[in-house]
């Protein structure tokens, strides 16, 4: 349980330097890159934390395309990229344990 949450912070570590660069809706494939980036492989892994966030609150799906049932569905169609953003709990969660 403890690996999961260290990897949902850095997930959302990933996501809040991705909104840093000025983006208010972000791109899931953004967020798939930096994840790559940090050394992550996007399976199931990715999909989990990426849930995880969602259900914990810290994360908003604020466009999802039409006809997309899941999130690896846009990943292989980039014309499908869904967007999330950061909740106010997510910020308030970086504002506390960010520099962790």
């Amino acid at each position: 349980m403890r690996k999961i949450r260290i990897r949902n912070h850095t997930m959302l570590m990933q996501l809040a330097s991705v909104v840093r660069l000025g983006s208010v809706n972000v791109s899931v494939q953004l967020l798939v890159e930096a994840w790559q980036q940090a050394g992550g492989e996007v399976g199931e892994s990715f999909f989990l934390h990426h849930e995880s966030l969602l259900d914990c609150g810290f994360l908003t799906v604020t466009k999802e395309p039409p006809g997309v049932d899941s999130l690896a569905g846009t990943l292989t169609q980039s014309e499908l990229d869904s967007q999330v953003s950061i909740t106010d709990q997510g910020r308030e969660y970086l504002d506390r344990f960010g520099n962790r």
